[in-house]
C-alpha cells in the first residue's frame, strides 16, 4: 500500500509541479495555455517511464496509481497557484474554506471542474485517456 501511494504521489508531482512553476512564476496569472497544457502530459510521460523502468511488472498499479494522485492533488496543487496571485489558500477564511477544499479531493469531478479555471482541462482529460489505457490489459487496447 505505501508503494502505490509513493506511486500516486510520484504521478502527482509530475503533473501538477511543471503547472504550479509555470503559474506562479507568470505575471498576474498570464501564461501560455500551450505550454500550461503540454508541459505536464511531458512531465507525467517521462516520470511514467522512469517508474516503469524502476517496476516492470506493475504497469496498470502504476498506471491507477498515478491517475489517483493526479485527481487527489490536483484541488491542493491548484489552490496553492492559486495563492501566489491572491486567491486560494490565501483568500481561505474559516474551517469552511478547508472543508471545500477536502470535499475538492475526495471527488474526482472538481479536479476537472478546477483544471477549467486555469485552462488545464485538456491536460488533465489527456492524462486521465492515456493512463486509463495503459491501465487496461493488453489484450482490450486493440
Amino acid at each position: 500500500m505505501r508503494h502505490r501511494i509513493w506511486l500516486a504521489l510520484a504521478g502527482a508531482l509530475g503533473f501538477w509541479i511543471p503547472l504550479v512553476l509555470l503559474e506562479v512564476t507568470s505575471k498576474n496569472g498570464n501564461f501560455n495555455l500551450i505550454l500550461a497544457n503540454t508541459l505536464p502530459l511531458i512531465t507525467v510521460a517521462c516520470v511514467y517511464w522512469l517508474m516503469q523502468k524502476r517496476h516492470p511488472g506493475d504497469q496498470r498499479a502504476l498506471s491507477v496509481a498515478m491517475l489517483i494522485g493526479i485527481y487527489v492533488l490536483g484541488p491542493v496543487m491548484m489552490w496553492l497557484t492559486w495563492s501566489a496571485h491572491g486567491g486560494g489558500f490565501a483568500t481561505a477564511r474559516g474551517p469552511h474554506a478547508i472543508l471545500w477544499l477536502l470535499l475538492f479531493t475526495v471527488v474526482p469531478p472538481f479536479t476537472l471542474y478546477l483544471a477549467t479555471w486555469n485552462g488545464t482541462l485538456v491536460a488533465v482529460l489527456a492524462a486521465t485517456v492515456a493512463l486509463a489505457a495503459l491501465a487496461m490489459p493488453r489484450g482490450l487496447r486493440s
